[in-house]
């Protein structure tokens, strides 16, 4: 790997590395499995030292004095507000007016601490946080894998009208129980520390000893290898979400994410093709899940819904939101219809982004 000299000290590459014009060639392991490692962690003391001593030889030319605007992106949005995103992923909505005065430098103290907070304009009280963020949101760029999904069955009990996987009832090709071990002996290949091993479908629950098998095996892995092992699957919480699997799947501390489209109509037209009634079963689940979790612990339960948005969303977004509320539901992932499987073809659902905007950012703009 290549690691520029103006940044990494010949003492830190420790005999381990060899000029190559401005960068030094150093070996990605050598031999002892701390050599990476090693590094990141001078890197990051580095990155502290940058921050708290300003004769240290490491400060990048030409730092500005704080406050400071961050380098920033900005698109003017179809509803006449632009968005302003910067590189850690944090985000503000600006008025025209807003806009303006953002880039005339003319920000009244409102203003200013909106951009603050989304780390738009740079401060000595949000610097480190923002170096934090980048530092989390890019550490796979010092790691191996770290989300490892098995696709143990495309075969599913519905038809959703968007499935990018274009899963069917008549779906075959289910993973064995040995294919699955096999699976996940490969992710623990990776030279992170922790990983992430996902089950999807399909609805991977009707592929059950699939899903056990993998589990069953990484946490023998996780003993021998002293890596550590999350797990988490995606289901539609119907028919094949039974208590001994759900039980189990408490037990084995899987973090269970269903699929539910927010209210009855808006649901049952996005995925109860061929399933009467679907809403009315994913809310039975909810129930005995909640009963189960109960019967286990102590704890909050914890309802983790995943809703694809469709034109019918855009449309509805107090609806939407009020449905997951009245379920107890605080945390939801919100993910677009993907152009993949009956997703392509599913115009009827799908949306333009200038439809978002105006739909579904306007009522979230302060």
């Amino acid at each position: 790997m290549r690691l520029s000299r103006r940044i990494y000290p010949g003492s830190i590459v420790d005999g381990t590395g060899e000029p190559d014009g401005p960068n030094w060639l150093v070996a990605e392991d050598d031999g002892t499995g701390t050599h990476r490692p090693r590094l990141n962690d001078w890197l990051s003391h580095a990155a502290e030292g940058i921050l708290t001593d300003s004769s240290c030889d490491l400060r990048p030319r030409g730092v500005p004095t704080l406050p400071a605007l961050n380098f920033y992106r900005a698109v003017e949005l179809a509803n006449g507000f632009h968005f302003v995103s910067v590189e850690s992923g944090d985000w503000a909505f600006l008025d025209r007016g807003e806009f303006d005065s953002l880039r005339a430098g003319t920000m009244d103290c409102q203003l200013r601490r909106r951009l603050e907070n989304a780390h738009v304009l740079l401060t000595s009280e949000n610097i480190r946080e923002y170096i934090n963020r980048l530092r989390h949101r890019y550490r796979f760029l010092s790691e191996g894998p770290t989300l490892h999904i098995l696709v143990v069955t495309p075969r599913c009990n519905l038809t959703c009208v968007y499935c990018q996987a274009s899963s069917a009832p008549s779906r075959h090709g289910a993973m064995s129980e040995d294919l699955a071990r096999k699976a996940v002996e490969r992710a623990f290949e990776t030279s992170a520390s922790s990983l992430v091993i996902e089950f999807q479908g399909g609805e991977p629950l009707l592929n059950f000893p699939a899903v056990r098998a993998a589990i069953e095996h990484a946490k023998l892995l996780e003993r021998e290898t002293g890596k550590r092992v999350q797990f988490s699957l995606v289901s539609n919480f119907t028919e094949p979400a039974t208590e001994d699997k759900l039980g189990y799947l408490i037990d084995a501390n899987v973090s269970v994410c269903f699929s539910l489209d927010g209210p009855e109509d808006v649901h049952d037209a996005n995925r109860g093709q061929g399933h009467a009634a679907c809403h009315q079963a994913v809310l039975r689940t909810i129930g005995m899940f909640r009963r189960i979790w109960a019967s286990r612990s102590q704890a909050p339960v914890e309802l983790r819904a995943m809703m694809t948005t469709t034109r019918a969303s855009l449309e509805s977004a107090d609806r939407m939101v009020q449905a997951y509320l009245a379920q107890g539901i605080d945390r939801i992932a919100i993910r677009p219809v993907t152009r993949l499987g009956r997703g392509r073809k599913a115009a009827a659902v799908s949306y333009s982004a200038a439809e978002s905007s105006m739909r579904w950012l306007r009522p979230c703009v302060p």
